[in-house]
């Protein structure tokens, strides 16, 4: 029993991999199920026909139980891209030439046409909304055409009128059903993503200056790092601090604090260059990541910075004044990691404080040119 088991799930798992998106996981297992339902299915019909001497009817039925089980091959096919894709549009072809054939010839007894109730949910599965429309307003169409066509004796079985018209009539109100299920469940579907990916940022965001936060910088502190290795490039970190920040909050409030936070942030994305990336590290804390650029580039752009922060009037309500910011900077390199880098802008940033604020440190004389 656990070998089969274990059997199953290898089966509706083959061709599922870490690195493939969610829904084409989805895809893929779905269209394993139903490869393993298709085959055994028909296989099972195939051979009792065999056994009823309906050898039409059996060729048919083998014939779709092997490409049934083709449209799960594939996915052991390595060269194949997008096996998936190629799976879904087996899957689709056999079942819908199989269902055309069943009501072609009444299958066993006229009870062929009972089987076509299963292709809504599976042509807007595997098609999607808008190509599940275009193929079952074509199927539709071919069928009806079969059943009430005014040539005599075009199928090769007779259904009574009533039959052919409940007939048409359900199978549409079920396709409709499942044209509005999955025009729902796409909905939905988009709403999850999008609140996915709203959850993310904000996870990655700090709310309040809309800059990334530290663990978002983080993610760009290494992703630059490892690219600084490959390419053998420059990286400086720049940390910044608001000099006599809690002389604002104290006098002003935290409301007005807060604007100015806001204010700076904006002078500081403005300052900057297309590929620096500048995050809300932690209080008045500011954390600038410079790629391609060395110790003495980023002084200059630091001292951009911060001549451009201390002749800006910032402003709230009533209150204006001028704020002036402390740096520290230090280059990342084969020999110092990105902790020892940041660690090493806070040592400067605290001599910069403690030199008189509203300066760069180490200043230039002291960096390589």
């Amino acid at each position: 029993m656990m070998a089969i088991k274990q059997w199953f799930i290898d089966y509706i798992h083959t061709g599922v991999h870490a690195q493939q998106d969610d829904e084409t996981r989805r895809q893929i297992t779905v269209a394993n199920l139903f490869s393993l339902l298709g085959w055994s299915i028909t296989l099972a019909m195939g051979a009792a026909a065999i056994w009823r001497y309906n050898y039409p009817l059996a060729a048919i039925l083998l014939t779709a139980s092997a490409l049934f089980y083709s449209s799960h091959f594939v996915f052991k096919i390595k060269r194949i891209h997008s096996p998936h894709k190629i799976s879904s549009k087996l899957l689709l072809g056999c079942l819908l030439v199989l269902m055309v054939f069943l009501i072609f010839t009444g299958g066993h007894q006229k009870t062929g046409p009972l089987w076509i109730y299963i292709l809504p949910p599976v042509v807007f599965f595997f098609s999607g909304l808008r190509r599940g429309v275009y193929l079952l307003s074509g199927f539709v169409l071919l069928i009806a055409l079969l059943l009430f066509s005014p040539l005599e004796n075009i199928l090769l079985v007779s259904y009574a009128i009533e039959f052919k018209t409940r007939f048409l009539y359900s199978f549409l109100t079920v396709s409709l059903l499942f044209a509005l299920y999955e025009y729902s469940r796409q909905q939905s579907y988009r709403d999850i993503q999008r609140l996915s990916q709203e959850f993310e940022r904000q996870a990655r965001h700090d709310p309040l200056t809309d800059l990334p936060n530290r663990r978002g910088m983080v993610e760009h502190l290494e992703y630059e790092f490892e690219r600084a290795k490959r390419s053998r490039q420059d990286m400086t970190v720049m940390l910044c601090d608001i000099d006599f920040f809690k002389r604002i909050n104290d006098n002003y409030g935290h409301d007005t604090g807060d604007h100015m936070l806001q204010q700076i942030a904006r002078v500081f994305e403005n300052a900057l260059r297309g590929q620096d990336i500048v995050s809300r590290w932690g209080g008045e804390e500011f954390l600038f990541l410079l790629p391609e650029t060395n110790a003495h580039d980023a002084f200059i752009l630091a001292e951009k910075v911060r001549k451009r922060v201390a002749s800006h009037l910032f402003s709230h309500q009533n209150v204006q004044l001028n704020m002036t910011i402390s740096i520290g900077i230090s280059e990342v390199s084969q020999s110092v990691t990105i902790d020892q880098a940041i660690n090493l802008a806070d040592h400067f940033l605290y001599q910069a404080k403690t030199a008189g604020r509203n300066r760069t440190m180490p200043c230039s004389e002291h960096l390589s040119q």
